[in-house]
């Protein structure tokens, strides 16, 4: 359902019902306010139908809109002094004023993702509301609705226990949800067993997808791929240790250091491979 976004005067708008603002929260909104402007706009319904008295604002006046959702931005604008706010007019009733009152509330506490995902599971396959009405509902983009019941339905039952503790955000559920949900368990058993943050996830998503490709994924073949991965790494650093001693010395030093064994034998030692420049002088 598409809606026409109009410049309306904040003034003429009614709060359905106040309450206190987070005094951190509301300054990075106002803000953000000043510096970009407001990147969601606000919900309102027409009440000019209603007899004046019940409309009545105390500076005089009386209120042409009722808010739907949107306190924060529309005290914002207020507190800012910036007579119009972006809005969208909806035709709501009062329950449905008070359900988004309290879904665009609830998406904003801090919920984990999947939690906020179920609620827009639920309004979608239990309510029979569409992606665009659940994205206004919560404030949200159509795309990000869609990308939370993506994730919920694609990934494993292990990887949704993962995010009811915080272990994994919505981004790296997403990589996991790309896999079957065989494979997703097995690659949080490689987590767990070898220890790994979060990060090695894209690379062991990457190498189970390979591995599938082939046939079949396993946990010694993934356990096996971050051990080539950290020795590449460290053959990687090895490599950036001695290009650095080069530009610290020059090429010609460096070549003069590598042709003395005592000096060759000191750095393998320590695990650097210097076979690179030494093959140079061949």
């Amino acid at each position: 359902m598409a809606y026409e976004i109009r410049q309306i005067p904040a003034e003429e708008i009614k709060f359905f019902v106040r309450r206190a603002r987070p005094g951190a929260a509301y300054a990075r909104l106002k803000k953000s306010i000043v510096e970009i402007g407001l990147k969601t706009p606000i919900g309102v319904r027409d009440i000019s139908e209603r007899p004046a008295k019940e409309r009545r604002r105390p500076n005089g006046g009386v209120y042409k809109y009722e808010l739907v959702y949107g306190q924060g931005r529309l005290q914002a604008f207020r507190d800012l002094g910036i007579d119009r706010i972006p809005g969208v007019i909806v035709d709501v009733g009062e329950e449905e004023i008070v359900g988004r009152f309290l879904a665009e509330n609830m998406m904003r506490r801090k919920l984990n993702w999947k939690d906020k995902a179920r609620l827009v599971e639920y309004d979608t396959e239990v309510n029979g509301l569409s992606i665009d009405e659940v994205s206004e509902r919560y404030c949200i983009t159509p795309s990000h609705a869609k990308k939370y019941l993506r994730v919920l339905k694609g990934a494993s039952e292990r990887v949704l226990r993962m995010a009811d503790e915080n272990a994994f955000d919505m981004n790296t559920a997403e990589k996991l949800s790309t896999l079957p949900k065989d494979d997703q368990d097995l690659v949080v058993e490689v987590l767990d067993d070898q220890q790994l943050d979060k990060s090695a996830v894209m690379h062991l998503v990457d190498e189970a997808s390979r591995l599938r490709k082939k046939g079949r994924v396993t946990k010694s073949d993934l356990a096996r791929s971050i051990s080539e991965l950290n020795e590449q790494l460290r053959r990687g650093r090895e490599r950036f240790k001695l290009r650095r001693l080069e530009y610290a010395l020059g090429p010609q030093h460096l070549f003069r250091l590598v042709a003395e064994k005592p000096f060759v034998s000191r750095v393998e030692a320590s695990g650097i491979d210097v076979s690179y420049f030494k093959n140079m002088q061949h």
